[in-house]
């Protein structure tokens, strides 16, 4: 474990590098494609989905708003359930990191033939579902369910 630990930190350490220019880190590359993908999402589900913990995920928000990158809402009926929901600016910024993003994925993988790269995909999928604290944050992580359907 201590390898899968140390590749994910220097990946992102990595990621940090290519993606500092278009004002992004990897945290909040992660919270924009969660947001592309389903727009309006609730930071419950953002957590979910990101694999972040709820302080970590607000502190970045609270940037993320700062920058203009996304907007914050809550429903008139409840104010306590906050919302995240991309602004244009966050469009555009998450669309130039996809090349940033994509670049260090193929230098992680050169060398490894496609049917190894499955299976490792399937050893760590079952190794994510093993430690999931619940079902909602399994689907998330590992295959990226829509938010609406992880309600326990």
């Amino acid at each position: 474990m201590h390898l899968t630990s140390s590749m994910a930190l220097m990946r992102d350490s990595a990621l940090d590098q290519g993606l500092r220019p278009l004002g992004l880190s990897t945290s909040r590359y992660r919270v924009l494609g969660v947001l592309v993908r389903f727009g309006r999402t609730r930071m419950t589900d953002l957590a979910n989905l990101t694999a972040m913990d709820r302080t970590s995920l607000t502190r970045i928000a609270d940037q993320m708003v700062q920058a203009g990158l996304v907007a914050r809402t809550s429903t008139p009926k409840d104010r306590r359930q906050v919302f995240l929901e991309i602004t244009e600016t966050g469009r555009e910024a998450h669309r130039d990191a996809v090349a940033v993003v994509l670049g260090y994925n193929a230098r992680l993988l050169r060398g490894i033939p496609e049917p190894v790269q499955r299976e490792a995909a399937r050893t760590l999928m079952t190794m994510a579902a093993n430690l999931a604290p619940n079902p909602g944050a399994r689907d998330g992580i590992i295959h990226y369910a829509d938010p609406a359907n992880d309600r326990e």
